[in-house]
């Protein structure tokens, strides 16, 4: 059982690595030939896969148990496996932080005061980390992204004493050796953050994190996947089946930091911005099985979301007379994206009945604006409110079916002119 446990840890495990074979024979106290000896019955007999020289215990719940058997006694307390393994392959602590950790991470779905036993594990790392120049830290962030999905919390306090303790620069072998220093380490940290945001609970700490990091960072968001305010939107994206409580989630933490007078960095983007995905009517999902790229349109139901979109289209319109002028264009940027009918892609037609169930929300906004939300020609920021209600009455003058704004608004009296 000892040894299905270290392969289940270690997988997948490398049969050609002979320093790994010599490493893990001394650890389980035999010679190298009777592991191989093992390892062949054990594959003959099913419980281990190979592709090429990698052998993977299946099915995932039967290495999850021999895993769990022996990490944890028989009243949920660390053994000192995981303790022992790492010592005797330090080379391998990532793969065997991602293995428990999925281990750990569906024990306490099912006990939220079950004892992890990578407590001591996690603080190896983090001394390793603390003790690596800014090279070595880089490199952590990249491996234990792997990691993080199923160990958030630890990644998360990683993160934290990642900014709170600068690495000193380091310049790579090389003729052409790049000077590495904090900024890359922060730049990288979108990387780590993202998978923690997975987590419902920890998306509020990981987005304040990704803002504070992400606010001043210049680089281009298109380009560049794991920049940090891309995190963010793409955090609060809609996807089948993703709970809402994650765009709450992120529209709650948003508030709060306009409310603490949180406003737009270097990057020019403020906290108003980020709510952008919550404006989509539809999007795409994109699916890889390592040979193929599978991309599928989907459509947004507003049967469940209406609150949501209701308190972002308020707070768009609240916005919309701040004197901030980044704040009144990123309200402008909101209700404009609210009055836009459903895009449609790859392939996707959109009818006219997908239209139709946005007509209330586009009307109620154009209403709201008619309305002026009581600015006035002499008020503060009434300039920029004047300005803000006749960008968005633009399209309303200028009728370009099909989906220009006016035919989106049109109802049985004709559209509604802000």
């Amino acid at each position: 059982m000892r040894t299905l446990a270290c392969v289940a840890a270690l997988s997948p495990y490398d049969d050609s690595d002979e320093a790994t074979r010599s490493a893990l024979a001394e650890f389980l106290g035999i010679h190298t030939d009777k592991l191989v000896l093992l390892l062949g019955n054990i594959e003959e007999a099913e419980l281990l896969e190979r592709r090429g020289p990698w052998l993977r215990m299946v099915p995932d719940v039967l290495a999850d148990e021999f895993l769990r058997r022996q990490a944890l006694s028989a009243v949920d307390r660390p053994t000192g496996f995981l303790d022992l393994l790492v010592a005797a392959l330090p080379g391998h602590v990532v793969t065997i932080l991602r293995n428990a950790g999925e281990m750990n991470l569906f024990l306490r779905s099912r006990n939220p005061g079950h004892t992890s036993p990578l407590a001591q594990v996690w603080d190896g790392v983090r001394q390793q980390v603390r003790a690596a120049g800014a090279i070595g830290r880089l490199q952590w962030v990249t491996d234990l992204a792997r990691v993080a999905l199923y160990q958030p919390g630890p990644a998360l306090r990683l993160v934290r004493e990642l900014l709170d303790n600068p690495a000193a620069p380091e310049t790579e072998d090389g003729l052409y050796g790049r000077a590495i220093d904090q900024d890359d380490i922060v730049g990288a940290l979108g990387t780590l953050l993202r998978p923690i945001g997975s987590h419902l609970g920890h998306v509020p700490a990981v987005c304040r994190l990704l803002w504070e990091i992400g606010k001043d960072d210049t680089r281009n968001r298109n380009q560049t996947s794991d920049h940090p305010l891309r995190v963010i939107t793409d955090i609060t994206g809609y996807l089948p089946g993703k709970w809402v409580a994650f765009q709450q989630s992120v529209l709650d933490t948003v508030v709060a930091m306009l409310g603490a007078g949180e406003r737009a960095g270097a990057a020019g983007i403020g906290p108003l911005a980020l709510l952008a995905p919550i404006t989509a009517k539809d999007g795409t999902t994109t699916r890889s099985d390592g040979q193929s790229l599978t991309i599928k349109p989907f459509t947004v139901s507003p049967d469940n979301i209406e609150p949501l979109r209701d308190r972002v289209r308020g707070l768009a319109l609240h916005y919309l007379f701040s004197e901030d002028l980044t704040l009144a264009r990123d309200a402008v940027m909101l209700l404009e994206a609210f009055l836009h009918d459903p895009r449609g892609a790859f392939g996707h037609q959109v009818g006219d009945a997908e239209r139709q169930v946005w007509r209330p929300e586009q009307r109620a906004i154009l209403r709201e604006l008619q309305d002026g939300r009581g600015a006035d020609r002499d008020a503060p920021g009434g300039g920029v409110a004047r300005a803000a209600r006749s960008e968005l009455a633009c399209p309303l003058r200028r009728i370009r079916p099909p989906g220009g704004l006016a035919t989106a608004v049109a109802g049985s009296d004709g559209p509604l002119r802000p």
